[in-house]
């Protein structure tokens, strides 16, 4: 207990003479004591001061010192700058408990953002806000000769400067003998120290050991994370701990927790047990001054990071007494990345080494991902060691197909596991997820992610730009074979075509299909260059956005010039267009949740012919029996992805399509009010005599030796159908028309809206 300065005093709040109801206080006005022999009922604090005290006298910002019948809540913010300051100070406070919600800050030497001294409380006392302090001896939180069932910490606790302790806990009494897991100090949040993250020091009144229940979140200490005087335990259920462990009575695990410091020692006869979860060891090496009980029938497990800073020869976990390996324990380890590279030989790590004996009744060893393997393991009466190595080209092959994975993710991963994974860094998360990923299936998906697109969605996107001309550019040359006996082309024309597409491609020989939404317009003019030809010219815009199954994106917008002619002399005709068009596409390609971009042109190639007889069954009624002939290429540049560390040096590709085919059409015209209903119906079937695969070769930005993707196998064979409907009024002619296109896994549907103006 301190000596009152009054002088120098901030603000301090007093109990009123008799009990009062709850009440709020705002610390932005000074004030009198909150003190008295009488009782307070519950009170909040809140509002925000700031003061600065220029003697080193334990001063404070607020001080509380009586009796409140019910909760303490702190909702201010609230600073004390000086030496020896505290910014709230409980003094011989009797309470149900404190609960801080906001900031308690203090700036300069051995003060304390909130000091609990000689306090009762029946109720857990709460962190749910900030408690920061800045200078040297600073300290987060101290207890001093106080009693309380469980001090929750929830927020963020952070003493920075030489020898500062985020929570220090002397001669104060954590009772709650209902479950060891709800008392005394109990994290789910950051509390962090420059020298020590929590202290516990002399402890008499403590009957056993203090519990330090660490939930979830961090406790971190630049020296030691916890140092104890033998007098406490640590429970261990979930989140890390950075820093060493010094002085523990012992230390129970039973989660998945992390441990990122050098030593932990307990008291003579302490103990690390690890009862259920998972241990992860984050230094290269640890020290464990203990004994060690690993839990059989897998529950119990211990994680090893390998990589470049771990010396083989050395123990990852020197322990210094004992060791027992229950049956089904398990020695898991992790890899780090230069474990992956293809010059790394196989090597034998000393994993374990004890003081005293190991009790082996059923131990394994094994890798946590599965593309490293433990080629064997022993453990003898005081080491455990284990033969380590990266798998060969065609074990990674293996694993691969096993989970799944078609022979372009084989080979994208033998590439990148070989050239890229040992480059990158530890918490890269497309690192992370090759290292962690346990199962061949894991992998497989994995894999497929690394693979550049092969299920020609972009190609489909430049060809859609060339489907939607000539169909425009087919049914402006049909219009000229009018179903109406001595039905004529005009002289010329323009026209307007707007459409919307929608292709489905299904999963094919293990690559995933796609969906390209495509929506556009094509203009055109022509005329007769004589009574049999007719030339003209066209302009398409088109704008396909293409979803792979597997997640990945690419936008194609497409510009094509077209120049096109008929020719038809009595019932014979012939049809034909020449196309060139330019794509720009903007890929998104997404591996273990990192999104690799690519921005890439190509050209498009497009030949078409159509020759046919017109059999004219009436005077409304025709009927075409048609042959064709169409190729297209499109020419990918190369490109270069940016973004993710799997990202992809894409070489050029070209992608062709030739066919023939034959099919029939049916049209008719008929009167209707001042115009002519003209409907038609066609029939198509096709055979591709290239038969085209979409294949890429590529390489990963990071480097590594080229490797070829193959697209699925081509379908050769499709049929196309059609109906359509075109109503002419004088010069004028408005119509709609429905295409669909068909092949093995796959579907295209089209619908066209047009207007032709003839003069």
């Amino acid at each position: 207990m301190f000596t009152l300065h009054k002088t120098a005093l901030a603000i301090a709040i007093t109990a009123a003479s008799s009990q009062v109801l709850a009440e709020t206080i705002d610390v932005s006005s000074s004030g009198p004591f909150l003190r008295g022999a009488t009782t307070l009922a519950a009170t909040e604090l809140v509002g925000t001061t700031n003061h600065t005290f220029a003697t080193d006298s334990q001063d404070f910002a607020v001080f509380v010192r009586t009796t409140i019948n019910g909760e303490l809540t702190n909702s201010a913010d609230i600073t004390a700058q000086g030496n020896h300051v505290f910014a709230l100070s409980l003094d011989q406070v009797t309470a149900t408990t404190l609960i801080n919600n906001n900031r308690l800050a203090v700036i300069g030497a051995s003060g304390n953002a909130l000091n609990v001294e000689d306090v009762r409380f029946s109720a857990d006392m709460q962190n749910k806000g900030q408690l920061l302090v800045t200078g040297a001896d600073a300290v987060g939180v101290d207890f001093l000769w106080s009693q309380l069932p469980a001090f929750i910490n929830s927020g963020t606790i952070s003493a920075e400067g030489s020898q500062a302790i985020g929570i220090k806990v002397e001669d104060s009494l954590f009772a709650d003998t209902t479950n060891v897991h709800e008392t005394g100090l109990i994290n789910t949040g950051t509390i962090r120290g420059t020298d020590t993250a929590i202290s516990i020091g002399n402890q008499p009144r403590q009957l056993g050991a203090l519990q330090i229940n660490q939930k979830a979140g961090l406790i971190e200490g630049g020296t030691t994370a916890i140092k104890a005087q033998n007098n406490a335990t640590l429970n261990w259920t979930g989140g890390t701990i950075r820093g060493d462990l010094d002085g523990l009575f012992s230390i129970n695990v039973e989660g998945d927790v992390r441990f990122d410091g050098a030593l932990m020692r307990t008291h003579n006869v302490g103990l690390l047990d690890i009862s259920s979860g998972t241990l992860t060891l984050v230094k290269p090496h640890t020290q464990l001054e203990s004994d060690l009980y690993l839990s059989g029938s897998g529950q119990g497990a211990l994680e090893m990071l390998l990589g470049s800073s771990t010396v083989a020869s050395q123990p990852v976990l020197n322990v210094t007494g004992s060791a027992e390996f229950g049956n089904g324990s398990q020695i898991k380890l992790t890899p780090r990345p230069n474990d992956f590279a293809s010059s790394t030989p196989a090597t034998n790590y000393l994993l374990v080494r004890t003081g005293g004996s190991i009790d082996n009744q059923g131990l394994s060893v094994q890798s946590t991902s599965a593309l490293l393997e433990v080629k064997s393991f022993n453990v003898s009466s005081n080491t455990v060691e284990a033969l380590v190595a990266a798998k060969s080209d065609q074990g990674v092959i293996d694993t691969v197909k096993t989970g799944g994975g078609n022979q372009s993710a084989q080979r994208a991963q033998v590439a990148f596991t070989n050239s890229v994974l040992s480059k990158l860094d530890p918490n890269d998360p497309v690192y992370k997820a090759f290292a962690n990923a346990t199962s061949n299936e894991q992998v497989a998906v994995l894999a497929k992610q690394l693979a550049p697109q092969t299920n020609g969605g972009s190609t489909q996107g430049a060809r859609s730009a060339l489907g939607a001309t000539t169909g425009a550019i087919g049914g402006r040359s049909s219009a000229g074979r009018g179903a109406a006996a001595g039905d004529v082309l005009q002289e010329k024309g323009l026209w307007l075509q707007a459409l919307h597409s929608d292709a489905d491609q299904d999963m094919r020989d293990g690559i995933a299909g796609y969906d390209a939404d495509s929506k556009g317009i094509a203009i055109g003019a022509d005329g007769k260059l004589n009574e049999q030809t007719t030339i003209g010219l066209a302009y398409s815009y088109l704008d396909t956005d293409v979803r792979s199954d597997d997640g990945n994106k690419t936008q194609v917008d497409s510009h094509a010039l077209t120049a096109y002619a008929s020719w038809q002399d009595g019932p014979w005709f012939v049809d034909g267009s020449l196309t060139y068009g330019v794509n720009d596409n903007e890929s998104k390609r997404y591996v273990a949740g990192t999104e690799a971009k690519g921005d890439y042109d190509s050209d498009l190639l497009g030949v078409n012919a159509l020759a046919g007889y017109v059999y004219r069954l009436n005077d409304t009624l025709l009927l075409e029996p048609r042959v064709a002939a169409r190729y297209s290429n499109v020419d990918i540049d190369s490109y270069r992805e940016k973004g993710s560390a799997a990202a992809l040096d894409v070489g050029a590709a070209r992608f062709e399509v030739g066919e023939l085919g034959a099919g029939v059409r049916m049209a008719g015209a008929f009167a209707l009010g001042q115009g002519t209903l003209e409907p038609e119906a066609k029939l198509m079937a096709y055979h591709d005599v290239i038969g085209d695969k979409t294949d890429s070769t590529s390489s990963f930005t990071l480097g590594g030796t080229p490797f070829v993707t193959s697209g699925a196998s081509p379908v050769r064979d499709s049929y196309e159908a059609g109906v359509g409907v075109t109503y002419k009024l004088g010069a004028l002619s408005l119509g709609a028309s429905y295409d669909y296109l068909g092949k093995t896994d796959f579907n295209a549907d089209t619908f066209n809206a047009k207007v032709r103006y003839d003069f």
